[in-house]
């Protein structure tokens, strides 16, 4: 039985919380309704920015020069820039 005095109380909860407890239900409810809400827009630009991910596996030393330090083209065109063409192509 607890005691009246509330100096011997102090530090121990009237009733027990847990998961189960309707308020914790209620607000695990609502937050996530609410993260599967606010998820959706920023998975929707990750998947635009999904195009460009090949960037991030590219060795861009490698292509820097096939594009701009070529000196296959250079030999033949005196040039060792790939024309525009071959830029979109590559880009």
């Amino acid at each position: 039985m607890k005691s009246l005095n509330p100096e011997q109380n102090a530090g121990r909860p009237n009733f027990k919380i847990d998961s189960s407890f309707p308020w914790v239900v209620d607000a695990q409810q609502k937050i996530t309704a609410m993260y599967e809400e606010n998820i959706k827009d920023p998975l929707a630009i990750m998947d635009d920015y999904k195009k460009f991910e090949y960037l991030l596996n590219v060795d861009k030393k490698e292509l820097s020069d096939k594009l701009f330090n070529n000196k296959e083209l250079e030999e033949t065109t005196g040039s060792g820039k790939a024309s525009i063409d071959v830029l979109r192509e590559q880009i």
